[in-house]
């Protein structure tokens, strides 16, 4: 009789896990690949947290061949590994499916439930632009017959995903611009005076659109930010007449402030279509976006100083 236990109280390892072709078998035949035979495994990367190995497969009955990646995630899937897992040349090479791994180390609480689905979003995204992908959940069990600590629950394969808004997989750049949307977000969230957002509502998430999942933005205070190949700005846009009205008068009693405030930054007023620019930084996004993001974190975390800056300015104080 097996049953599932909570995932905390198993110390699951990657590299423990598939040291042998035996494992390797059993995840196949999870996904449906009955009868075929490994002929060569290459592990890349193997370690407690992660798993990265490419397995050559031979149909025992047809002699028809497969490679494999078989690729590990543990907790949170980043940003780094979607664009291993996709675009990576050593890894794309003649690979006919990919098969990513799910193992969250905690209970299942909101934060495994968002981890989950946004793998499964990006797992989608995969079958959607004909990247034949499976997306197999490693699920701790108590199994009173066995020494078997783990099954495989297979989520989602390459028929049963559902639409998405991507018939060809989107630019790598993509992935890397929402690397940094995400520190944002996040940099902003714990700096906030209102204190961090934690009112996460698990009973009901959003189905799988990458939009909502995978390509964040910023969070929304009121203005835009804006950093892309014009600079790093922010933007406070009216239509209306009295918005245009309210936003000219904030421009022209407060100027003097707005450029204490944002120093060093150019502030520019446009009639028409009324806008006010906070134009913080000149150079284009894509000077930073191949780097690490450790070396921008400080350009995002002044552009989200300065939003919320301009926020207290023009909304909590009018």
């Amino acid at each position: 009789m097996e049953k599932e236990i909570a995932v905390e109280k198993v110390n699951f390892d990657f590299s423990k896990h598939f040291s042998a072709d035996a494992e390797f078998k059993k995840l196949f035949k999870s996904i449906g690949f009955q009868g075929y035979e490994i002929v060569k495994n290459k592990n890349i990367q193997m370690s407690k947290d992660k798993l990265i190995s490419i397995v050559s497969i031979v149909d025992s009955k047809t002699g028809n061949n497969k490679k494999i990646l078989i690729y590990g995630i543990s907790g949170e899937a980043t940003y780094t590994q979607m664009r291993e897992i996709a675009y990576e040349h050593k890894h794309n090479s003649d690979i006919d499916a990919r098969v990513i791994i799910f193992y969250h180390p905690g209970e299942p609480e909101c934060e495994y439930m968002n981890n989950k689905q946004m793998t499964k979003s990006f797992i989608n995204l995969l079958n959607n632009c004909q990247m034949e992908s499976y997306f197999i959940e490693i699920v701790a069990t108590e199994d009173t017959d066995s020494n078997n600590l783990f099954h495989y629950s297979n989520m989602m394969g390459f028929y049963n995903q559902t639409q998405t808004n991507y018939k060809e997989l989107p630019p790598q750049s993509l992935f890397q611009e929402v690397e940094i949307w995400t520190y944002f977000n996040q940099y902003a969230d714990d700096t906030d005076p209102a204190g961090p957002f934690s009112d996460w509502e698990c009973d009901d998430l959003p189905g799988l659109d990458p939009d909502l999942w995978l390509f964040v933005r910023p969070n929304d205070l009121g203005s835009n930010c804006s950093w892309d190949e014009n600079g790093m700005a922010l933007i406070k846009e009216a239509t209306s007449a009295d918005e245009k009205q309210n936003l000219k008068d904030f421009f022209q009693d407060r100027k003097t402030e707005l450029e204490e405030t944002f120093e060093g930054s150019k502030i520019i007023f446009h009639s028409e279509p009324c806008k006010l620019v906070i134009m913080i930084d000149e150079r284009p996004l894509s000077e930073f976006i191949d780097l690490p993001l450790e070396q921008n974190k400080r350009m995002i975390e002044k552009l989200a100083d300065y939003r919320m800056a301009f926020y207290h300015m023009f909304w909590l104080t009018r």
